[in-house]
This record gives C-alpha cells, structure tokens and sequence, in this order.
C-alpha cells in the first residue's frame, strides 16, 4: 500500500521526544532454584537423572535431540554479560514485558518499518506492523517457551507512534492492556492461560504508564498523536484484579506521555514525559489511591527522562524508599517523606544520554543509547551507588545501547532482550536476541 498523506514531520517529532523516556520497570526477585541432574546412559540409551551437586550445572540432551527443561544454565561469570538464548520471537520494538519471579514474559510490539497504512483522522499514517504473538523466556534453563494467544484484539500497525501496549505483574497474574480498542487480558503462568478482563473507561493512547500498587494496576496519562492536534492526557484508571472492576482515577491537570510512575511509600509518583506542544515536563505529581486525590509534589532539578524506585516488587504499601531520576548524565534523588531533590554526582560520558534505569537492591544499572548523529559512539552502561553516591562504569554489551526493548531485574541478573539499535537519524533495525548481566557482588 502507498505512503498517503503520511506527517512525517509528527512521526518524526514524536518518536525524537519519545525515544529517550522508554520506561524501565523494577522486577521481582526470582525464587530459588533445585539442583540440576546429570544424565548417565543406559544400554538402551535412555536418560536417568541422578542429582547434580549446586556447584555444577549442565544442560540435558536425550536421545532424540531434545533438552531437559529443568536443566540449569550457569549463566555469566560476575560482572559480565552472556547471550540469551535465541527466541522463537520475531524482531520486534516495545513489547509488553514483565518478570514473573521466575520468567520474563514478553508479548506483541512493533515490527520493522513497512508499508502498512491505517486510516486515522484526516490522514493515513503509515509504519510498523505490530506483533501478536509473545513467549516466556527462563534465565535458570536459558530457554524460551511461546505464550498461548491471548483473547486480545488482533493489532495492525497500532504501534507507528509509539508503544500501545503494557503489562505488569501483580504477583500472580500478568496483566497487559492497550491496543486500539483499549482492551486487557490477564495471564496465569500456573495454568498457562489467559483470561479477558473488563473494559474500562480509558480510550487508546500511546507512552501511558502501568503501574502495580499491590491491590490494583494503575494507568495513567499518554498522548494520541494521531488526532488533530495531538491529544495529551491527564486521566487515568484503576484496574483491581480481584473484581475485575475498573475505577476513573482523577485528572491530575499535568498531561504527559513517556513518563515515569512509581510506587512508592503507599503512593504514586508521576515524574518526567513529554508534552506535545511545550517538550519535556519538569514536574512531578503524586496520587494517594486512599483519598483518590492528586497533588503536585516539588519538582526536581530537572525534566527526567527516566527514572526507578528503590523499592521491590511486590510493593509494600507504606514501605519508605527513594525516587532516582536522569536525565543525559544528571541525577537526582528524592524522598518521599520530605517532598525533597537532591542533586546527585553526574554519571560518567557527557553525550551518552541515560534512558533506562534499573534498581538492583543495592545500585542504580544505568543503561544508556549513543546520540542518534553518532550511533557507533560509545554506550558502556553504568551504575550508581546512591550509599556513597559514586558510579562505575559497567562492560558493554551488543544488547545494552538499544531502545525499546524488554527489560527485568531477577533478583541476580539484568535481562535485555530486543528492541532497537540506532543506524542514525530516523534508522533503526530491530532485533530478536538479547543478553544479561550479573553485578560483580551477585
């Protein structure tokens, strides 16, 4: 199909404003894992398993080629980065991702740039084509398993403007919501299965954030930039899984898309984004689901184009903790009980913007993208030690200067798989691999 009428001035505007607010989510830690067994043949070449001391690891192949799913993979030496195995996924951009404790799920995202044109307002706009299909990735096995299809709307070409999708998970139950039609579903990983859940009163929107509060899933805020003019959002809804019953939350008066938003001490924190018209927003807003009421909290020393909490999940609903934000290679803190900023050291390389931040437990991972003029400039990720308030500068990985892609913390490794890495101006090629890290102290 032809490019008609396509605005590439807004495509471009929107996802040079956008690009740099990908959100980073924190992840639950993994549980345990059994010993692995070893394989000792038979005279008929059948596997018996006998158990495998801790301190070793070792993958299973049978006699038909096929590998034992309970196998331990020993992953990367501390304070390095190992591939993860290759996926069944195609390439793709802004999946819906979370950790399950035990897996990273990953579903949908837009594939490369085509020709597929939607019909949108008074103009087509034309791009990537999403993807319907997802899988759950182990890191203890170092394996891949699909994902049954969820009872969502089959997507085409949602994503042009940016992530449509999301999903967090509540510690029983993956939840994803968005699309075109705004619709959700819930997966189950205990019965590998998904359930359709209710309707709620949000329209489709792009860069929205969900968040887990414990007791409900919270969206808020977005854009739609294919009306005319671009729309930008204030409202939000609470999801309670337990019902399955959504509620309006109110407007918070600061429309924003690309932001952050964090729960912590029993609140939630909405930092940075993008507004259509003025660029990045510099404040921050608070909503305590107990008063269903917004206020607007001090704002930081400057618009953060990310930023994490150094709280786990699941949250706990009054646990005390603090909000870390960026911006190129700025840093701040801020503490919740004294609605109060404080200006952070800079992290090291002043043209190796940060735009995706990850809470280990212990440190701030810093992941950061070279400029989109110098895509071969040097990324090396970095974390923060908010103790000491002093950074190191981590080795890189082919995986660690993209945007977009799925992200989880397991409670000893960094996960990153897909998303995309930049050719230069307005050229990116997606991917489909992927690798992880384990800090030197892991």
């Amino acid at each position: 199909m032809p490019l008609v009428d396509y605005r590439p001035d807004l495509h471009e505007r929107i996802v040079r404003d956008a690009e740099g607010v990908i959100r980073g989510r924190q992840s639950r830690r993994r549980t345990g894992v059994a010993a692995a067994g070893v394989a000792m043949l038979t005279v008929v070449v059948v596997a018996v398993v006998a158990l495998w001391p801790e301190s070793e690891t070792s993958v299973q192949t049978f006699a038909d080629g096929t590998q034992d799913s309970t196998a331990v993979d020993a992953g990367p030496a501390p304070g390095m980065w190992a591939p993860i195995a290759r996926s069944p996924l195609l390439e793709r951009n802004w999946p819906a991702s979370g950790w399950t404790g035990k897996e990273l799920l990953v579903f949908g995202g837009a594939g490369p740039t085509t020709d597929v044109c939607l019909r949108e307002a008074e103009y087509s706009v034309c791009g990537s084509p999403d993807r319907n299909d997802g899988a759950a990735y182990n890191p203890d096995t170092n394996q891949w398993r699909p994902l049954p299809a969820p009872p969502l709307p089959e997507e085409r070409g949602s994503s042009v403007y940016g992530p449509t999708l999301a999903g967090v998970w509540t510690g029983r139950e993956w939840i994803v919501w968005g699309g075109t039609k705004a619709k959700g579903a819930a997966y189950r990983p205990a019965t590998d299965s998904w359930r359709p859940i209710a309707d709620g009163p949000l329209t489709k929107r792009t860069w929205f954030s969900m968040t887990w509060t414990g007791r409900e899933v919270i969206v808020f805020g977005g854009g739609n930039p294919t009306e005319s003019p671009p729309r930008l959002y204030d409202d939000g809804a609470a999801y309670n899984p337990a019902t399955d019953r959504w509620r309006p939350i109110p407007r918070s008066g600061t429309g924003r898309f690309g932001h952050e938003a964090l729960w912590v001490d029993g609140q939630l924190i909405v930092v940075g984004g993008t507004d259509y018209e003025t660029g990045e927003v510099g404040t921050a807003d608070g909503y305590d689901p107990d008063t269903n009421t917004w206020r607007q909290l001090a704002s930081p020393p400057f618009a953060p184009s990310t930023a994490v909490a150094d709280v786990a999940e699941p949250p706990m609903s009054y646990h005390p903790g603090r909000v870390y934000a960026f911006a190129g290679n700025k840093a701040a803190s801020y503490d919740p009980a004294a609605d109060r900023w404080a200006t952070l050291a800079d992290a090291p390389g002043q043209d190796r913007p940060i735009t995706t931040a990850v809470w280990t437990g212990a440190e701030v991972i810093a992941l950061r993208t070279p400029p989109m003029h110098q895509p071969s400039a040097d990324a090396s990720p970095a974390a923060l030690d908010p103790k000491t308030n002093t950074w190191r500068t981590l080795p890189a990985s082919s995986a660690t200067s993209r945007r977009g892609g799925a992200i989880a913390w397991t409670g000893t490794e960094l996960l990153i798989w897909g998303g995309g890495k930049s050719g230069g101006l307005n050229s990116t090629t997606l991917t489909n691999d992927g690798a992880r890290y384990r800090p030197p102290n892991r």
